[in-house]
């Protein structure tokens, strides 16, 4: 008997993959255990992503389309300031409910500064969907998108800039 693919099963188990990581963190991740708590084998792992890196790296994704799925109502909100989204934004993020998210996204993002290449798919989205949200309000004031973003990068870099610069958060 011919066994067919279940293309369905890659995102299921990225699903219970990053509910996993969510509880785990990935910094002692192991595929054995990893696959005997989301049902499954490291072959089939194996088989589905390729290596544990590559696991890592689409888990880590699909973390990323869900976290934009949850900020859905938020960044369709309108706000009048960078200060108000930053206050909405955090409101949601400081949610006892949220904080395991909160921390394996910070443990990604840790992991993604040490290894820059084999993730930087996920350190780009990370910064650039927070500054398109934040750039959000300076652009309805009339500012280019470029330059919304632009004044956030430095006011967060430089915070001296934030008060000498040409846009006013």
């Amino acid at each position: 008997m011919v066994r067919t693919v279940n293309k369905e099963r890659p995102l299921e188990l990225l699903d219970a993959i990053v509910g996993h990581l969510t509880k785990h963190g990935v910094a002692e991740l192991s595929l054995r255990p990893l696959a005997k708590a989301v049902g499954s084998s490291p072959r089939v792992l194996l088989y589905y992503f390729g290596s544990k890196e590559e696991l890592l790296v689409r888990a880590l994704a699909r973390l990323r389309e869900r976290q934009s799925e949850t900020y859905g109502k938020i960044r369709e909100a309108t706000f009048a300031s960078p200060s108000a989204a930053c206050r909405a934004i955090w409101q949601h993020m400081s949610a006892p409910d949220y904080e395991p998210l909160f921390r394996l996204f910070f443990e990604a993002y840790s992991l993604g500064l040490r290894h820059p290449q084999e993730f930087a798919d996920f350190l780009h989205t990370a910064v650039e969907d927070w500054l398109e949200f934040l750039a959000a309000p300076l652009s309805r004031q009339g500012y280019a998108q470029s330059e919304s973003i632009c004044g956030w990068t430095l006011s967060t870099r430089f915070p001296c800039a934030k008060r000498h610069g040409p846009i006013e958060t």
